[in-house]
């Protein structure tokens, strides 16, 4: 637990009048949401700016910035007035919405940013029992009602395998006096998480068994994303979800393809040079 609430907490309660106005205001956009970060999850996330460095609420590409309102948060006013009233160092401030059956594959957050003190406060809007994190080999559902902490330079992963789309109000924050003082009653309880059991020899083997049909068959994303997948349903170990994608071009023949996956392990996870990626995924087009 020690390790898990470095990770994620459950900080403070939203008055639910409060969350009750911010849902319906949330709930009435009209805007059309933009999609961004595509190279590491299925499609299916969209995102609308509160607070960034433009004040358009479609410009969603977090960076160092001391922020200003976006147009969509000035139509907001239960919503701006809790982002005043909880007063945090705001480094930006994004609606994030993940659509029913999408997922982000394993990542690390900040990696292209200064290496400042800073969190992640995650306040969910609209979720669903199905839409979890998965952190450190375990899934947590973040339900509506709290501000949530996370700390994503670790390892981590997003779905949605319910019926709704979820959205978050994602609040990228730098550490200072205010949210020291929230973080000071962070909570974290075993019952929020569910444990994701390690697979087996005989679940690797199937499961590469039908990657590789896919892909034979044509379908090699369909093949990369069943893969992709299996971070969401077991205990993997770090970058095992990469290795798996390319263990299965290695054993077709499909050696470039086989290193651009190691590729992508290495920027997703451990902020490798863009540069490096983008020769690669030239040469596999070219190819």
């Amino acid at each position: 637990m020690n390790q898990l609430i470095q990770q994620v907490s459950r900080l403070t309660e939203i008055d639910p009048q409060t969350m009750r106005a911010v849902q319906r205001e949330v709930l009435s956009i009209e805007s059309e949401w933009t999609s961004v970060y595509s190279d590491y999850h299925t499609g299916g996330w969209h995102t609308l700016s509160l607070l960034n460095s433009t004040r358009k609420a479609t410009d969603t590409i977090i960076e160092d910035c001391e922020p200003v309102e976006t147009d969509l948060l000035l139509e907001m006013p239960a919503t701006r007035a809790l982002l005043r009233q909880l007063g945090f160092h705001y480094m930006w401030v994004r609606l994030a919405k993940l659509e029913p059956g999408t997922f982000f594959w394993e990542h690390r957050d900040y990696q292209e940013l200064e290496k400042v003190n800073r969190f992640r406060i995650h306040m969910p809007v609209v979720t669903n029992e199905s839409a979890y994190l998965i952190l450190n080999g375990a899934k947590i559902n973040l339900p509506v009602g709290h501000l949530w902490k996370l700390d994503p330079v670790h390892r981590h992963g997003a779905c949605n395998f319910g019926a709704e789309a979820r959205v978050h109000m994602l609040m990228d924050c730098y550490r200072d006096e205010t949210l020291s003082r929230h973080l000071a009653h962070e909570t974290v309880r075993e019952e929020w998480f569910s444990n994701l059991r390690a697979p087996s020899t005989s679940d690797i083997t199937c499961a590469l068994a039908r990657a590789r049909a896919l892909a034979l068959q044509g379908c090699e994303e369909e093949a990369e994303l069943s893969l992709l997948k299996m971070f969401h349903t077991y205990g993997l170990e770090e970058g095992g979800s990469y290795d798996l994608v390319s263990q299965m071009y290695w054993s077709l023949g499909e050696r470039a393809k086989s290193e651009l996956w190691q590729r992508k392990k290495a920027k997703f996870l451990y902020g490798a040079a863009e540069e490096e990626l983008l020769e690669l995924e030239e040469a596999v087009l070219v190819a």
